[in-house]
């Protein structure tokens, strides 16, 4: 045997977790990842594996991709994560040739009966799925929870109902009222949930339908404090980490009652709270009313996430959590305030009013921590997608 040969073999049989230490961080890397893959034969099949883990579709590519797994089939083989861009794969086709995809993201889809005809028989392998800018009629939400077999997290972004389109220059009105004759199926369990800037109709769904059972971990961003009320209680006991995104709310957006403040006092069991304001002049009152609600034995951990601009928001939220006698509600709260810039580097004021706020007398048991984090730059798209 040549010592190319050899070490092609040994390099065959290098564990997976070898490989995901020298591929893993290449992940968004697609010229690097196709170096690799021309090395030698034993590189190839691994930097394959990275090269095709996520793969977006959209209709002017779909075509093109499909030729490339019908000659290659041991593509399809390595896709983990597929997002497919509106009618992308229309009939899903794709999904008969990508055995092991775990994650599943439709972006801008009217997800009518006929459509989810055909979705319905691949999701049963999903373990996530997110839906994002989708449209649908409320029917079709049951049925895809049903046809969920191996879900541990559901996401729901900008998921509407009526349908956004003028059909005759009349927009439909909104939903009133769930129908009373929803599919029903065996209800879907999962570890988490995501929900954000929904119609009302996802949340009327989820919390008053029996088709998802409440997860311990629960997302919610832009809510009305009426639906994330309705929501809470539904999730009761079940709920350990709640995440909320706020943003600014107008008294007049749809009536006083939009604004009555929910309770915590039904989650018996939460462990963690993170609020992350967004277009927010500060935390609204109805915030701080929840927070003044918390009554868990179990609660150890708040974090409230901010633009370094409104660094200011957290005196109240704390106060929120502290008794008449100056103590904190918790026997232990690590309580974590975390401002966002977005310039290159972090404003000259601002690490003084974290040395500052950091030199302020705290609560007893209160372990009180300041941070700062330049927000990112938009990622780039995978060299991979199509």
């Amino acid at each position: 045997m040549s010592a190319v040969a050899h070490a092609n073999l040994i390099l065959a049989r290098v564990p997976a977790e070898i490989w995901d230490f020298i591929l893993g961080p290449l992940q968004g890397d697609g010229s690097t990842l196709h170096a690799c893959a021309l090395t030698c034969n034993a590189w190839l099949f691994a930097a394959r594996m990275y090269l095709f883990r996520t793969v977006r579709l959209t209709r002017k590519s779909t075509a093109d991709f499909r030729s490339f797994v019908d000659k290659t089939p041991a593509i399809g083989y390595c896709v983990r994560t597929l997002q497919l861009e509106i009618d992308a794969d229309p009939d899903f086709a794709l999904l008969k040739h990508m055995p092991y995809v775990a994650k599943l993201t439709l972006t801008e889809w009217l997800l009518r009966h006929t459509v989810n005809d055909a979705l319905t028989d691949y999701l049963g392998r999903i373990e996530a799925l997110e839906l994002r800018n989708c449209n649908m009629l409320v029917p079709e939400l049951p049925r895809l929870l049903a046809a969920c077999h191996e879900l541990a997290s559901l996401s729901l972004r900008e998921v509407y109902w009526p349908l956004e389109v003028l059909d005759v220059g009349i927009r439909r009105r909104p939903l009133r009222k769930l129908p009373d004759n929803l599919p029903v199926g065996a209800p879907l369990r999962v570890q988490g949930t995501s929900i954000a800037d929904c119609a009302q109709f996802v949340y009327r769904f989820l919390a008053r339908s029996t088709a998802l059972v409440p997860s311990p971990h629960l997302a919610l961003q832009l809510p009305a404090p009426i639906e994330t009320g309705e929501l809470l209680k539904r999730w009761g006991s079940t709920l350990t980490h709640f995440r909320l995104t706020v943003g600014y709310i107008k008294e007049e957006e749809g009536g006083p009652d939009r604004l009555t403040p929910c309770s915590l006092a039904d989650n018996p069991e939460l462990c963690s709270l993170t609020i992350k304001q967004k277009h927010a002049n500060g935390l609204h009152k109805w915030i701080i009313d929840m927070l003044k609600t918390i009554r868990s034995p179990h609660f150890r951990e708040l974090k409230i996430i901010a633009p370094a601009e409104r660094q200011k928001c957290w005196q109240k939220a704390l106060g929120a959590l502290v008794t008449s006698d100056g103590h904190c509600h918790a026997d232990y709260l690590a309580f974590t305030i975390e401002l966002h810039y977005c310039t290159k580097d972090p404003p000259e004021h601002l690490q003084k009013y974290v040395d500052d706020t950091l030199a302020l007398e705290k609560p007893p048991g209160v372990d009180f921590n300041v941070t700062t984090v330049a927000d990112p730059e938009p990622a780039p798209s995978p060299p991979h997608a199509y």
